[in-house]
């Protein structure tokens, strides 16, 4: 649950901390990078219609549509690193991300006290004291993690005090009058038993449905167990899921996903997931490769729109040409939070179930662009498929086409980036031609496991 510089954060009054928007303006003029969500970096461009925005929010905080600055793409430098949009920058240090704003170890383990905290009193005049907090490290299980200081209210940022404490009063008001004693987990053994189930379960499956991760299956980041809890043996993921079930509904066991919580929210919200094998109804509804002004060049993504309105994003993330981490992540419209993302492998392997077609790689495209011969070739490829997905008319001429390709600013990154979209999307449409199915098929697959809602995943809960 990394903490992102939404508009909702980076408008707050400052109060006694740095202007956050001077902050991120002085960053703009001076060329500085800033950090991604994902761990990167990335340059933005200081553009007048940017400043002019953020310099009417200093003036007043009201005058700007805090969705709207969501919704707004930020010019990245180079411009095939982007857009990138508000979403996608971390709250760094600078942006008051100390203690617990920048480390996801630390927000999780907050989590944890904070819940086991709550847990530890019935009293209806309950305050989350350091003193408290203190006394509740004996109730929780944070694996190797020792910094343990950081969790305090001296230390832990005022949002993700906020978060925290909204997030266990939510847990505490759905789960406290069992009557039961917990230890809230994170990175235990216990968890790592967990895992280790997980692990052999998930070898004993077909390669086709194997998970490449384990937050594909659960992507809890906290567990609240009964003390002297443990599941049972069992034979095969779906067994386990079972139990899972089983032991959260008799408030023995309960996987957590943990959303920071907005200071706007009057409460947290717990959402069950899984519980059932029904799935969301995700229907296609269409696509785009174009940027602004119907521009194929102006951005290094693929999008799929889907009946749960959003859409699917495909990109590269990053800026480092020898390790770029392709992925699509879930945008809902209308929200800053970010709602799953799937990795290169799993697009690929639900690519391949639906075609019979390998997706290309990163090695692929750098083997075709390494002579003359097989660059042409790569290059024409592109440009045929270009032509029937985009509605840029500049690129009807295919040396034009390869010139702006070629010599783009994003160099190899774009390449790589908006071939692989567009190579898969191409393939998949052809196929739709005479199957209506395949392109629905194709987006179900990647929202489900983007959002840990595959037939084979495990029940959770969500708090948010």
């Amino acid at each position: 649950m990394a903490s992102n510089l939404a508009a909702r954060e980076l408008l707050k009054e400052p109060g006694k901390r740095k202007d956050r928007i001077e902050v991120f303006l002085k960053k703009l003029e001076e060329g500085e990078t800033f950090k991604t969500i994902t761990g990167g970096q990335v340059k933005l461009k200081h553009t007048t219609h940017l400043e002019s925005v953020l310099r009417r929010a200093q003036k007043d905080r009201r005058a700007v549509n805090a969705k709207e600055l969501d919704a707004m793409p930020l010019v990245t430098i180079p411009a095939s690193a982007g857009p990138v949009y508000l979403r996608d920058l971390a709250k760094s240090t600078e942006f008051g991300g100390s203690g617990a704003g920048a480390n996801t170890k630390v927000q999780e383990s907050a989590s944890a006290l904070y819940t086991a905290a709550r847990f530890s009193s019935r009293s209806s005049t309950f305050r989350y004291t350091d003193e408290v907090l203190e006394k509740a490290l004996s109730d929780v299980d944070l694996g190797t993690f020792q910094e343990t200081e950081k969790l305090m209210s001296k230390s832990l940022s005022n949002e993700w005090q906020v978060s925290c404490i909204k997030t266990a009063n939510a847990i505490y008001a759905k789960y406290g009058t069992a009557g039961k004693r917990y230890t809230f987990h994170r990175g235990s053994s216990w968890v790592k038993k967990v895992e280790k189930t997980f692990s052999m379960l998930n070898k004993q499956l077909d390669e086709d449905d194997k998970f490449t991760q384990i937050n594909k299956w659960t992507p809890a980041d906290i567990w609240m167990v009964e003390d002297g809890f443990t599941f049972p043996d069992v034979k095969d993921i779906l067994s386990f899921n079972q139990e899972i079930l089983k032991a959260i509904k008799n408030k023995k066991a309960i996987g957590v996903s943990l959303k920071q919580v907005s200071a706007q929210s009057s409460k947290a919200v717990i959402d069950e997931v899984n519980f059932t094998t029904k799935r969301p109804n995700v229907q296609y509804h269409s696509y785009t490769v174009d940027g602004r002004g119907n521009n194929f060049f102006s951005n290094t993504n693929v999008q799929i729109a889907f009946s749960v309105d959003g859409t699917l994003q495909y990109r590269t993330f990053g800026s480092d040409d020898d390790k770029p981490i392709y992925s699509g992540e879930i945008i809902i419209k209308g929200s800053a939070a970010r709602h799953g993302k799937i990795g290169l492998g799993e697009i690929s392997k639900f690519y391949r179930l639906l075609t019979r077609d390998t997706a290309p790689q990163y090695d692929t495209i750098r083997r075709a662009l390494s002579s003359p011969t097989s660059r042409d070739k790569f290059f024409r490829d592109w440009h045929r498929m270009a032509l029937t997905l985009s509605s840029d008319s500049t690129i009807s001429d295919y040396k034009k086409f390869y010139d702006r390709a070629a010599n783009h600013p994003g160099k190899l990154l774009f390449i790589f980036s908006k071939y692989i979209g567009t190579y898969i999307l191409y393939h998949l449409l052809q196929k739709h031609r005479s199957d209506k199915t395949i392109m629905t098929q194709f987006i179900s697959k990647c929202y489900l496991a983007a959002s840990s809602q595959t037939p084979l995943s495990a029940p959770y809960i969500k708090v948010h």
